[in-house]
C-alpha cells in the first residue's frame, strides 16, 4: 500500500513538472479561435443550378426555390381567404387538393434525378399548373 502512495505522489509531482520544493508552473491556456481552417475565395463566375444542386445536394436551387415559394404563397392565400370568408370550407379544401397535386408532382421530379433542383421545362409545367390553381382561387372568391 506504501508503494502506491509513493507511485501516486511521483505522477502527481511528475504532472506538474518539477519537484516537491518547485512551484509549479501554470499550464499555459491555448484559445480556440474558429478560423482553424483556411478560406477558400469566392469564384468569380457564378455557377450553374445544376451544379449547384450537385455540389449540395441538402440545398434547394434557384428555380425550385421559386416554385417552393409560388406553393407557399398559395397555400396561406386559400387559407387566409377561407378564414376572411372569401372562400367556403369546400372550395379551399377542392385548392388546397390541387395545391397538393402540384406539390407532389414537384416532387416526382425532385427525387427522378436525385438532386434538389428541377430542369426549366418541369419549371415551366409546375408554374402552368400553378397559374391555373391561381385562376381558380380568384374565380372561387368571386363565385362565393
Amino acid at each position: 500500500m506504501k508503494h502506491l502512495y509513493l507511485a501516486a505522489a511521483s505522477v502527481l509531482l511528475v504532472s506538474y513538472g518539477g519537484s516537491a520544493g518547485a512551484d509549479p508552473q501554470p499550464t499555459p491556456v491555448v484559445k480556440h479561435t474558429h478560423a482553424t481552417h483556411a478560406v477558400s475565395p469566392r469564384p468569380t463566375s457564378k455557377p450553374t443550378p445544376a451544379a449547384t444542386a450537385s455540389a449540395n445536394p441538402s440545398k434547394a436551387g434557384p428555380i425550385l426555390h421559386q416554385v417552393d415559394q409560388v406553393i407557399k404563397n398559395q397555400f396561406f392565400k386559400i387559407k387566409g381567404d377561407e378564414k376572411n370568408g372569401k372562400l367556403t370550407s369546400e372550395q379551399a379544401t377542392a385548392l388546397l387538393g390541387q395545391l397538393k397535386t402540384i406539390n407532389n408532382q414537384k416532387m416526382g421530379f425532385v427525387k427522378s434525378d436525385g438532386i434538389l433542383e428541377i430542369t426549366a421545362e418541369q419549371a415551366r409545367q409546375l408554374n402552368a399548373l400553378l397559374e391555373k390553381n391561381s385562376s381558380a382561387i380568384g374565380e372561387a372568391e368571386v363565385s362565393k
